[in-house]
């Protein structure tokens, strides 16, 4: 009877349980991309510049400075301009085996040996060109915060202050990420935007063609491609790194 009676305090117990579940639940799975948004969107610019430089200095102690020999600083300009009309910066750099990635605040590395080690430019455009898509899909800011974790995140939006040790980590993992591939169309669209041929870039990737049978069939200068750059500033900015 007495078993099968009321018993005071239970349904409380439930209750309670249910609702640090459904917290746990919030906090796994929503919260870091709810905070990760936020930090986002009320992020001024000029601090959103100054995270990126900082990002950018960790990354500088991986890979060492960017290449500026002044032999090839005005070709890397029109290669800015060229591949990035609204702005950024290509950071050339030796990242082993990597050979691109994105940063916030506009920052493209890219590695030396696609300049050095290439008769023309469409391969070193292409990974710039995909690195910018894969920044459009996901803004490389949003990336961060949530890479850095919701407590991180959090913190920052109540002080402003992001630890040093944390931007080190992003470097790390941005460094050490298996390359990722933009949607095709998204590709596809920055490679017409820059009036860049895409089967060369395709075929870098994948020799045989196969896993980049779309960006060599709807390649948008499969005739008449002009490079954007003329070969004299190509060879000036194979020398960027000088002999180093």
């Amino acid at each position: 009877i007495r078993r099968t009676g009321p018993h005071p305090g239970r349904l409380r117990w439930v209750l309670t349980a249910l609702f640090l579940a459904i917290a746990l639940g919030f906090g796994l799975f929503w919260l870091p991309s709810i905070s990760a948004d936020y930090a986002t969107q009320i992020l001024p610019n000029a601090k959103a510049i100054q995270i990126g430089q900082k990002i950018l200095k960790q990354t500088d102690l991986m890979t060492g400075t960017a290449c500026n020999d002044p032999a090839g600083v005005a070709a890397l300009e029109k290669f800015e301009d060229w591949l990035l009309p609204d702005g950024g910066e290509i950071h050339i750099v030796d990242m082993g085996a990597r050979f691109a990635a994105h940063l916030p605040a506009g920052n493209i590395l890219l590695n030396r040996v696609l300049v050095e080690e290439n008769a023309g430019p469409e391969i070193a455009a292409g990974f710039v060109l995909m690195e910018r898509a894969n920044g459009e899909q996901e803004k490389p800011m949003t990336r961060m915060f949530r890479e850095i974790g919701s407590l991180r995140t959090l913190t920052f939006i109540a002080n402003g202050v992001l630890p040093d040790e944390a931007l080190a980590g992003y470097a790390r993992t941005v460094l050490t990420a298996p390359m990722v591939r933009p949607d095709d169309a998204n590709l596809l669209d920055a490679f017409k935007e820059a009036k860049l041929t895409s089967a060369a870039f395709a075929y870098a990737l994948d020799t045989t063609g196969k896993s980049t049978a779309a960006l060599i069939a709807l390649d948008p200068f499969k005739e008449g491609y002009q490079p954007q750059l003329t070969d004299a500033d190509w060879i000036a900015l194979q020398s960027i790194c000088g002999d180093d």
